[in-house]
């Protein structure tokens, strides 16, 4: 973080791991799947942090040096359920980064969860998708459990952000026709999956940067656009896609946050990633699952695409 004072990171960094601090400042947005039932299925935040606390998550990923960055693009290949995209996204970071995605996860403290930070240049876009992908979760006793991502949420901190840059989040299936959404510094947009949706080029000098992911439910809630499904408009998503390319990038486990109500910032662990990824039925068909109720630790996977895609199946090691 190489701007700001001492003071004012210390006091950011400590608001960030305080449940109490930060459960007491999203109590006021009441309960989000509500919120999202009496509002179409989208909704939108401002001032959504103290202002401090988004000034100093932005100084954290400005300060994200290039190298840590890990580019995500690709494009319309719907056999593999993926669709054109391009950014920068990064889950493991600076020191505090697991603190700030713990933040979101307050907003449903009983679900499980995966969080990502973004950072979109020039020309970085997501093309017209709904968000639908499966996720693999580990149980308390080892086995693993298929979940589907349900709503998803982004987080945007660039300041001065204006229609002139580009970057908006567009909703399709906006009543009355597809609505834009700045993507103004410390503002939330929620919606449910599945929905329609693209994030617009970039069409300015400054970078896009935002705090995205999902949460999950146990089970298969939809079927994926895969083989022939090929969407009849565009499908892509801002956040489901940051998710997915990067786990082709990435082939190593990720820090896991066991989830427990009042002491979610402060238990992680890691697990090792599921055999799959989320996307190829053609190829291997994703076990039949149960809902199971109890303590679940989320195998969090390290792409951000919105199509689900899984992940190739790691190399087995040599025995020497």
């Amino acid at each position: 973080m190489p701007k700001g004072s001492k003071h004012a990171r210390q006091k950011f960094r400590k608001w960030v791991s305080s449940y109490a601090d930060v459960s007491a400042w999203l109590a006021k947005y009441g309960d989000l799947a509500q919120q999202l039932d009496d509002n179409g299925g989208l909704v939108k935040i401002e001032n959504f942090l103290p202002v401090f606390v988004a000034e100093g998550i932005l100084e954290m990923l400005q300060g994200i040096n290039d190298e840590t960055w890990n580019l995500t693009a690709a494009g319309d290949e719907y056999v593999h359920n993926n669709i054109q995209h391009e950014f920068l996204s990064v889950k493991q970071g600076p020191p505090g980064l697991q603190e700030v995605f713990r933040v979101f996860t307050l907003l449903l403290p009983d679900s499980l969860f995966t969080f990502s930070a973004a950072k979109y240049c020039k020309a970085g876009h997501i093309v017209p998708h709904d968000d639908r992908a499966y996720t693999q979760v580990m149980m308390d006793d080892g086995s693993m459990q298929l979940c589907s991502r349900s709503i998803a949420c982004i987080y945007y901190l660039t300041k001065g952000w204006s229609d002139a840059d580009g970057g908006h989040l567009a909703d399709l299936e906006a009543p009355g026709g597809p609505q834009q959404h700045l993507p103004a510094f410390n503002s939330m947009v929620a919606f449910r999956i599945p929905r329609w949706h693209e994030v617009r080029p970039v069409t300015g000098d400054k970078p896009r940067y935002s705090i995205f992911g999902w949460f999950l439910e146990a089970g298969r809630l939809y079927e994926l656009n895969t083989g022939g499904q090929a969407p009849q408009q565009p499908a892509a998503h801002e956040e489901a896609e940051q998710e997915e390319q990067q786990q082709q990038q990435q082939q190593h486990a990720l820090p896991a946050v066991k989830r427990k109500r009042n002491r979610v910032f402060l238990k992680k662990r890691r697990v090792q990633d599921a055999p799959q990824a989320p996307g190829h039925r053609s190829e291997r068909q994703l076990p039949n699952v149960k809902q199971k109720r109890g303590r679940l630790s989320q195998l969090m996977s390290p792409s951000g695409t919105g199509a689900a895609q899984l992940a190739p199946a790691s190399k087995k090691k040599k025995k020497t």
